[in-house]
């Protein structure tokens, strides 16, 4: 039976529950919201939009309800971008109306076909002291991708989000790419920028820890590489999959761990790739009966080398020891150009401050460290005069021309110099910036706890240390890398588009790629996941 006034079916419906037939009345049927709900769920899960072409799901969803309309695979991607335009749409009145900077961090991607994608990704601390990363832009980026096209195609990001003006830093991989990139980025941002432009680039540390650790690897590179060419032959094809795991039978040698080839960019994968491959070693040696082509089997050595490595550095072997000396340079490298800005949000640990500057600085610099340490409280005292200045601007000559007197008549702008209205805006504070930063160094620090919030502490400090407050809330957003923690040390290296998503429009990529970071971070998704949890613990 079908509502006159709405057109949506009110009839009772019989479904089963645990193998009995449940009869469900007063159920109203929504097709506008079904279908939302499965473009949500497609988002969210990424799912193929493909699925709605299945016999089987589409017989799955009529056995849920008969009235649903699954609809077309282009009626789904129009309701996605829906999802997207709504989502954004939202997202964009939080951003518009928060009074802070953006720390940003974006990389590129890569597809199975070799398409580049740059994602965009910006980090803040909300107004109720909340840290927050959403993803801004997932971009097409077509051959050639120079520093020039990225950095444009950057620039359009944070101009299509009103943020151009509001940025603290961005993080960037460490390369040649993004060194020019930043550069060409500054240039066009300087007077918006803090300390125009000075701390503006920060550097990927899970990027440099990768380079660090593959310019170690360098030196056994010859017997790693001779264990990557034999698990890449043998992994290669299904047909020799099927040799592999059959000499592996006949030698009663499970095969249940797979070989998996590296990434030579991502040093973990390089640990599993090894681990995995010295199960196997007496196997390779058989393997020459297989296959004539085969010929890169790894001496002894090799073996003795890749055991050493995959236990984690022994540090008795020689040419082991060279490797970590040889990493040690690296990264001394690398610590020798130590963003200041993070140094900065050291400080405003108020269980550190200026303490685990010192004592890290001497360490890093040695000789030089006082001069290092000095640069940094130097580039406290400037932001906070910078963060002062700005936040007392002038007032406009709308605003001058309200300005009353009590029990007085209205003057007009024209009537007050603009000169005394600065001075009397620059004298309307009684902070005194020097001191408010010296009054928190000069404090006790506070006794170290590991779950001390940092956030919460600052929340309250308004009062106390006005300017402090609004620059810790710019910088303890600032991200060190440009992935995330439970990816850092990942085995995959460069980010990759699956297979079924890179074939899709780039606008419909975006679509996709930005609303799962936004409906998974959204409220709603996040006290609905803690109800799940809660039930699983429940029923543990």
């Amino acid at each position: 039976m079908m509502s006159e006034d709405t057109g949506e079916s009110t009839e009772s419906q019989e479904q089963f529950f645990w193998g009995a037939k449940v009869r469900v009345v007063h159920f109203t049927f929504d097709q506008e919201a079904s279908r939302k709900e499965l473009a949500r769920a497609i988002i969210m899960h990424e799912y193929p939009l493909s699925i709605v072409d299945d016999v089987g799901f589409r017989k799955y969803s009529a056995s849920l309800q008969p009235l649903f309309e699954v609809g077309s695979r282009k009626t789904l991607e129009g309701d996605i971008l829906k999802i997207y335009d709504f989502e954004k749409a939202k997202l964009r009145n939080v951003i518009e109306g928060l009074n802070t900077r953006f720390a940003i961090t974006t990389e590129m991607w890569t597809s199975k076909e070799k398409k580049g994608y740059m994602s965009v990704i910006a980090h803040y601390i909300d107004d109720s002291w909340v840290l927050q990363s959403r993803m801004l832009r997932f971009i097409y980026v077509p051959i050639p991708r120079t520093m020039d096209v990225i950095a444009q195609n950057l620039m359009d990001a944070l101009m299509g989000w009103n943020i151009e003006t509001k940025l603290s830093t961005i993080t960037v991989e460490n390369c040649t790419s993004g060194d020019g990139m930043l550069s060409i980025i500054v240039d066009k941002l300087s007077s918006s920028l803090l300390l125009d432009g000075k701390i503006v680039h920060v550097r990927c540390f899970a990027h440099v820890v990768d380079l660090v650790v593959k310019d170690g690897l360098s030196l056994v590179e010859n017997a790693i590489e001779r264990m990557r060419d034999s698990v890449a032959f043998w992994s290669a094809t299904p047909s020799r999959v099927d040799n592999f795991e059959a000499v592996a039978r006949q030698a009663k040698i499970s095969s249940l761990n797979k070989l998996g080839l590296d990434c030579k960019t991502c040093w973990k994968s390089t640990y599993l790739m090894l681990k995995t491959a010295i199960w196997y070693k007496d196997l390779f040696p058989k393997l020459l009966l297989r296959d004539e082509h085969y010929t890169c089997v790894p001496t002894d050595d090799d073996w003795k080398m890749g055991k050493n490595i995959a236990e984690k550095l022994a540090y008795d072997d020689v040419v082991i020891s060279s490797m970590a000396i040889k990493m040690f340079e690296k990264f001394g490298k690398y610590w020798n150009v130590i963003h200041v800005g993070l140094a900065v949000a050291a400080v405003l640990d108020p269980r550190y401050k200026l303490k685990a500057v010192e004592f890290y600085f001497h360490r890093i610099y040695g000789d030089n460290a006082l001069l290092e340490i000095e640069k940094v409280k130097r580039t406290c005292y400037e932001l906070l005069h910078e963060y002062q200045r700005k936040s007392h601007v002038s007032p406009t000559s709308s605003q001058a021309s309200s300005l009353q007197v009590s029990n007085g008549p209205t003057f007009d702008s024209e009537d007050i110099p603009s000169d005394l209205i600065a001075f009397l805006s620059e004298s309307s504070t009684n902070v005194d910036v020097g001191c408010e930063l010296d009054h928190y160094l000069d404090e006790p620090i506070l006794p170290w706890t590991r779950d001390f919030d940092i956030l919460s502490w600052w929340k309250t400090m308004g009062i106390r240390f006005t300017t402090l407050q609004k620059i810790a809330k710019d910088f303890l957003a600032i991200p060190v890398s440009t992935v995330s923690s439970d990816s850092t040390f990942g085995t995959s290296g460069r980010r990759v588009v699956s297979l079924h998503r890179s074939r899709l429009h780039p606008n419909t990529l975006e679509a996709l790629m930005c609303s799962h970071d936004w409906l998974w971070k959204s409220s709603e998704v996040e006290d609905s996941n803690c109800l799940c949890i809660a039930d699983e613990d429940e029923e543990g």
